[in-house]
């Protein structure tokens, strides 16, 4: 669902682009991109854009949580990135000026801002220290990929399932209300796509962290009772829980 913006919940006045890849920019830069901004919302499991979907501008989560996920030629598939509140999504492809190669999907009830393309890329190209900004934004996402390729190719499955924890303790952090409870609610089948694994595979050993006191979970939250074990487990010289 769009919503109107007024000139009161724009980018200029947004207290959240100060943790931004727009934090520094003039009042006249913020007020250039926020001249066609459009706001929208959308309900949990609502896709925000498929793969070969066309390039919407920059999309700023504004609140909520949304999985970036990539589909093998058999629809299986895999959780590739994790998006937090004021992460950008879809930015590889706007860079680029290319299409989607992924799926975004709410997590939960979503509201992004997408500025529009032209707009943004005018000021990048006028702004030095915002374009240092964008390759060091690409770069660490580029390190991030390579990460978690060796992770994929190399780990076993333990290792992966405690991979897959840590990043949700990384994105999402812990409840305010419980400071051991993850800030996220994920069904076993997307934890195994977080993990690239089966659901079966995946409800086998978080069943195993379960008996062995390093996690609590029920139904779709996770306690993390044992931090220190679950960071050894991700380690891919520990094949066996001690």
């Amino acid at each position: 669902m769009e919503i109107d913006c007024s000139p009161n919940t724009g980018c200029s006045s947004c207290l959240k682009r100060q943790f931004s890849l727009l934090e520094n920019l003039s009042e006249i830069e913020l007020n250039k991109i926020n001249s066609k901004r459009k706001r929208i919302q959308f309900l949990k499991g609502d896709v925000i854009y498929k793969k070969g979907d066309e390039n919407l501008g920059l999309i700023c989560l504004n609140e909520g949580k949304v999985k970036i996920c990539v589909e093998d030629q058999n629809e299986n598939s895999q959780i590739i990135g994790l998006k937090k509140m004021v992460d950008f999504i879809g930015f590889h492809e706007l860079i680029n000026d290319r299409v989607y190669n992924t799926t975004a999907t709410a997590i939960g009830n979503v509201s992004v801002c997408v500025i529009n393309k032209n707009d943004f890329m005018r000021v990048v190209k006028n702004n030095s220290d915002l374009s240092m900004k964008v390759i060091k934004m690409l770069s660490d996402d580029l390190e991030k990929t390579e990460e978690r390729t060796l992770t994929l190719t190399y780990k076993h499955m333990k290792s992966r399932i405690a991979d897959a924890i840590l990043e949700l303790i990384d994105v999402y952090g812990f409840s305010n209300n419980d400071p051991k409870l993850i800030d996220i609610s994920l069904k076993r089948k997307e934890i195994a796509n977080l993990a690239n694994m089966t659901t079966a595979n995946a409800i086998r050993t978080i069943s195993l962290f379960n008996k062995k006191g390093i996690v609590k979970t029920e139904r779709r939250k996770i306690w993390v009772l044992n931090l220190n074990v679950l960071n050894k487990i991700s380690d891919k010289r520990f094949s066996k829980l001690e």
